[in-house]
């Protein structure tokens, strides 16, 4: 493949995000502070030297985002990888993306629960529902959250019990989908005092989105419809000033009918396989107690969690063996994982000078495999299973891991050094197919992670940064299966899968400027990636194979600016990514069966260019009592190259708009999504599946009691 045109080094920018403006405040007074945990203690955004972005819960619900995938068209450097269907989805950061088996590129946290499925990369499936903020670290996280957070850490940040006031909100939604039906989707939260010290918050929701793509076997309309319910309890304990104690239970389900690979896209169709219905299925149990004591000189703090996921799902493909035979190849699979983490931490409590914090980590997660492939031909009789594999996966971890930091010239310069071990036993086991009996195997992976860090601050209101990271995924096993059938073309994998690794080099910058009303971020970074874990189908049987198929190096510049205007009531945010990524050494045998991996390619699944643009205006209606309020935003998305297809798809935009009246807990909004009615990708494949979901126009309504 041809590779695209490259941009100069020396006009690369990198984002290093911003406070979202809170659109509930004045926009003629200064930007409010916005406090982060992204350093394992709480900080203003502002003064965090790494590239940060954070919104808050009430920015989320007024711009009803209600999933992640749908928060990275806010986050330059940000992407869809794949997105099947609803709770089944994968994404990228700074262009670190290798298709969607393997380990995550991409650390999640929900509060102090680390989420993360062996062997998959999926996004926690949960709606964003009663959050405190989001929190995005962009760049190599090794040091402080481990393992797989290669490209970033996104943190939910759910709502905390209070004991001291009552609340209650509730969010009523209703549209209509564009060559599609009705949705709607209703949720609520309730704060409940229990004593002076213990608290409880409920919250939950359902989502009911429509179908919009058309059977090609049976002719009916609307099929990949989706449900997604969420409920949450949270507790919250605070016996002494001293002592913080939470405890958390959340539910999630997602149901879609059939999935959103779509066999083309304008008009969008799906060649089912069969008439009975195929669908995909997401749920977690996700349980968490975080115990918080302040000791004085420092906060020992320790997360416990469990978290029962299954992604389970039975679709059907078809495929043409010659003119006018077709079959259908059917893929019935689950993958239950259950995994216990536990983190124990030491935070100082110094306000300046010297900061530290040092903290272990242990993970055991296992994830049993259920992969079934068969025909079923259109001719008469029964065709025996493609595949037939039963497999488990452990993986048992810990690391050990620290920081400090130290002040130098009364503040003007602060210098940080961090490290991270990580080791990580993991073992599979089961029977196949094609193999029979697959003995029991293990191996163990370990790896050494630094972190430099050095802020200079030559004004009050501004800083420069530059950060070195090293971020690392472990390494995997996989079946003999999985081996046997590349060796079929000449590809040469092995049982064990190395981990892969990569260093960033990061300069940035962070400016308040006029008394707070306007705020650049900015940052530029290279990053050096070796050994990439890639996964690849190599005879076109379903079953996907992994190796250490190359090195790449990508080279990218980030852009944040948020700008309250002399306009009273108006302001501006723009975030912009540009990424140029290039593979610079990769396996021949395994490029001459995809050659998307060819060396000078860029890598699969990475735009080269996002942005995302917004407006926002409010001011009073006369002496009624009422707010206007409106919003307009553009998101923008270059073209991706999927990994197995080699299919370009097309830009991805976004136009949305949102228009209401406010007045005291009241808030109706009338909106419109993908107002253009974008469809992305003008070739579809069962591989490219970042289709945009279809315009959608309605209307929110929003409540809220205190």
């Amino acid at each position: 493949m041809m590779k695209r045109s490259v941009l100069p080094v020396s006009v690369f920018l990198a984002f290093v995000s911003v406070a979202e403006i809170s659109v509930a405040q004045d926009t003629s007074a200064p930007l409010e502070e916005v406090l982060v945990t992204a350093s394992k203690r709480e900080q203003s955004l502002l003064v965090v030297p790494s590239s940060l972005q954070a919104f808050s819960g009430e920015d989320l619900e007024r711009a009803g985002l209600s999933d992640i995938g749908e928060l990275t068209q806010r986050i330059p450097g940000a992407s869809v990888v794949s997105k099947s269907g609803a709770g089944f989805e994968t994404i990228q950061l700074r262009g670190i993306s290798s298709g969607t088996v393997g380990d995550a590129t991409v650390g999640f946290y929900i509060d102090e629960l680390a989420f993360g499925v062996p062997n998959l990369q999926l996004v926690p499936p949960s709606r964003l529902i009663d959050l405190e903020r989001v929190e995005v670290l962009r760049g190599p996280q090794g040091t402080l959250y481990g393992q797989g957070s290669m490209g970033g850490t996104i943190k939910l940040i759910t709502s905390q019990p209070d004991p001291d006031a009552f609340l209650a909100k509730l969010a009523l939604e209703g549209s209509q989908t564009e060559d599609g039906g009705s949705n709607y989707a209703v949720d609520a939260a309730v704060n409940l005092p229990i004593t002076d010290s213990l608290a409880l918050r409920l919250s939950g929701g359902v989502e009911e989105l429509s179908g919009w793509a058309t059977s090609l076997d049976t002719g009916e309309e609307e099929i990949n419809d989706s449900e997604s319910t969420n409920f949450r309890a949270k507790l919250g304990w605070t016996p002494s000033e001293n002592l913080t104690v939470t405890a958390s239970y959340w539910i999630i389900e997602n149901d879609q009918d059939f999935s959103n690979l779509l066999t083309t896209a304008e008009p969008a169709t799906i060649f089912t396989g069969r008439a009975e219905d195929s669908w995909i299925e997401t749920s977690a149990d996700l349980y968490s107690l975080f115990i918080s004591y302040d000791l004085g000189f420092a906060t020992l703090e320790s997360g416990t969690s469990y978290t029962d996921y299954e992604l389970a799902f039975d679709l059907g493909f078809g495929v043409p063996l010659a003119p006018g035979l077709n079959v259908s190849l059917i893929n019935q699979s689950s993958f239950p994982t259950e995994t216990f983490n536990q983190e124990l931490r030491l935070v100082s409590n110094n306000e300046g000078g010297l900061n530290w914090i040092v903290g272990a980590f242990y993970t055991d997660a296992t994830t049993d495999s259920d992969i079934e492939l068969f025909f079923t031909p259109d001719l008469g009789g029964a065709l025996p299973p493609l595949l037939d594999d039963l497999g488990t996966i452990d993986s048992e971890s810990y690391s050990l891991y620290g920081e400090v930091s130290k002040d130098f010239l009364d503040g003007f310069m602060t210098g940080l050094i961090g490290v991270r071990y990580f080791e990580d036993d993991r073992s599979a086991r089961g029977t196949s197919l094609l193999t029979g009996v697959i003995p029991g195997m293990s191996e163990t992976f370990d790896s050494v992670n630094p972190r430099f860090n050095l802020a200079i601050r030559p004004f009050e209101d501004g800083m420069l940064f530059v950060d070195i990271t090293k971020g690392f995924r472990s390494g995997t096993i996989q079946t003999p299966g999985q081996a046997l059938l590349p060796s079929l073309v000449g590809i040469d994998t092995g049982i064990v899968i190395d981990p892969d690794e990569l260093w960033t080099y990061e300069l940035g910058a962070k400016w308040s400027l006029a008394d707070g009303a306007f705020i650049v971020d900015a940052a530029v970074y290279f990053t050096d990636w070796s050994d990439i874990q890639i996964p690849f189908d190599a005879v076109g049987s379903g079953l996907v194979s992994v190796m250490n198929g190359g090195d790449a190096e990508i080279t990218g510049l980030d852009l944040g600016i948020v700008w309250l205007t002399p306009i009273e009531g108006l302001s501006f945010q723009a975030t912009a990514n540009f990424n140029d990524t290039e593979i610079v050494k990769s396996d021949a045998a395994l490029a001459a069966t995809l050659p998307t991996l060819a060396e000078g390619s860029m890598i699969p699944g990475v735009p080269e260019t996002s942005y995302f643009l917004a407006g926002d205006y409010r001011r009073p209606l006369g002496s009624t009592g009422f707010d206007l309020y409106g919003q307009l935003s553009y998101a923008y998305r270059d073209e991706q190259i999927d990994l197995a297809s080699g299919i370009v798809s097309d830009d991805i935009e976004n136009l949305g708009l949102r228009v209401g009246v406010e007045r005291d807990s009241w808030e109706l909004y009338l909106f419109g999504d993908n107002l253009t009615d974008n469809r992305g990708p003008s070739v579809a494949a069962l591989t490219t599946v970042q289709t945009p979901y279809p315009r959608r126009i309605g209307l929110q309504l929003n409540y809220r009691f205190e």
